[in-house]
């Protein structure tokens, strides 16, 4: 279902960036993540900082000649440091503190479907980082370009906290000149004759979904709720290919797990999963 909504207030969010911040490891899936950033310098009037993590002494020759090289072969990268710390998250950190406001970008290094795939670096830079971060995952197979008119989809699944991502959404799609749309994937509703007591949905809000986003239409050029059987990464994918768009945005409840932390599934599976750059914006941690 599509339905038209005015904008009822405006935002209280702006996007403030003078950098944009992409961690590299000197490997070419790390370097997918330069051409969104490059995109994104040019929207946002900002410089292009890399940070190269250094893996020790005995390679610090070939680190060197790297970042020597980056700005010939990236001729938009303002400036190239490398990095001594092996905790590269910390070391983005602190360049995003240092130099001011900030947009990370970085490639996720996932090679499938779960959560810690998608790489611990990734998991602890969203989560420390406390801003909105663009994630390109492992099909983005091109940068957006200037010359086509971009939309953003912000994914909702009918939890209080997931629409905690819409200011930053909004004051991106202002930013950008953008037209923002608000989507939630639900799973088709049980039939009458299963009992009361048992009724329920695997996913997407537990109420009328359309009337939930009717609740937050203020916020969107474009509401809709997208039936899906299977999972809401599959409905997105799918909203996609009819409506294609310049960037996804999600939420994501960093968690603890096992020595690292690991992003929730959901939010993973998208970033994994999809065709365009995802902002993934920090939510509070989930016990």
């Amino acid at each position: 279902m599509d339905t038209t909504a005015a904008v009822r207030a405006p935002m209280p969010r702006t996007l403030d960036c003078r950098t944009i911040l992409v961690p590299l490891d000197g490997s070419a899936g790390a370097e997918r993540a330069l051409p969104t950033a490059e995109w994104l310098a040019r929207r946002l009037d900002a410089e292009l900082h890399v940070l190269v993590a250094e893996a020790g002494r005995s390679d610090a020759w070939w680190y060197d000649r790297y970042l020597g090289e980056l700005p010939g072969a990236h001729p938009e990268v303002a400036r190239a440091d490398g990095v001594p710390d092996s905790d590269v998250a910390h070391a983005v950190h602190q360049a995003a503190r240092r130099v001011g406001p900030t947009v990370v970008c970085l490639a996720t290094q996932g090679r499938g479907r779960t959560a810690a795939l998608l790489g611990s670096t990734f998991s602890a830079v969203v989560s420390g980082h406390g801003e909105p971060v663009v994630a390109v995952g492992p099909l983005v197979r091109q940068a957006p370009t200037d010359t086509v008119a971009g939309r953003i989809v912000a994914c909702v699944d009918g939890t209080p906290s997931s629409a905690d991502i819409l200011p930053d959404v909004a004051a991106w799609a202002r930013r950008l000149g953008m037209t923002l749309s608000i989507v939630t994937v639900a799973e088709p509703a049980p039939p009458p004759w299963v009992p009361r007591a048992l009724r329920g949905r695997a996913f997407g809000p537990l109420d009328d979904p359309d009337d939930h986003l009717w609740e937050l239409a203020g916020l969107a050029v474009d509401t809709e709720v997208l039936w899906d059987a299977v999972g809401p990464d599959v409905g997105i994918f799918d909203h996609l290919a009819r409506r294609p768009a310049t960037l996804l945005a999600v939420g994501a409840h960093p968690r603890a797990g096992l020595a690292r932390v690991a992003l929730g599934s959901e939010a993973a599976r998208i970033v994994h999963g999809s065709p365009v750059p995802v902002l993934v914006r920090p939510l509070a941690r989930a016990n």
